[in-house]
């Protein structure tokens, strides 16, 4: 009889083991996903994040320029200057892509 409860309690014990490891497997593997969402969120939330920075920065940025228009005296117009009218350089050639040949003497391209 106490070998029957002995062999009884031994079966059950190695159930249990088997079903602890059966659930401690399926929890492992559960944490496992769930930490993969978790990176996943975290790296949506970064770019989410990051978006929102530059879009702060971009709006602060034309708010500086906002607040120098206003800075102007009424009925004062911005003056918005090329990048070579503070230069001694002349200014770049006009966009017109026949331009060049105005200075170029075909006649006498050969006499040369």
């Amino acid at each position: 009889m106490l070998i029957l409860e002995t062999q009884q309690l031994y079966d059950c014990q190695m159930q249990f083991q088997q079903q602890h490891s059966a659930h401690h497997a399926e929890y492992q593997h559960r944490m496992a996903a769930y930490d993969e969402r978790l990176g996943r969120l975290e790296t949506q939330q970064g770019v989410t994040l990051a978006r929102i920075e530059r879009e702060q920065a971009r709006s602060r940025r034309m708010q500086e320029v906002q607040g120098h228009l206003l800075q102007l005296l009424p009925g004062e117009q911005p003056v918005w200057r090329t990048p070579w009218e503070d230069s001694p350089l002349p200014p770049p050639p006009a966009d017109d892509d026949d331009a060049f040949m105005n200075d170029i003497d075909l006649d006498n391209l050969g006499d040369e």
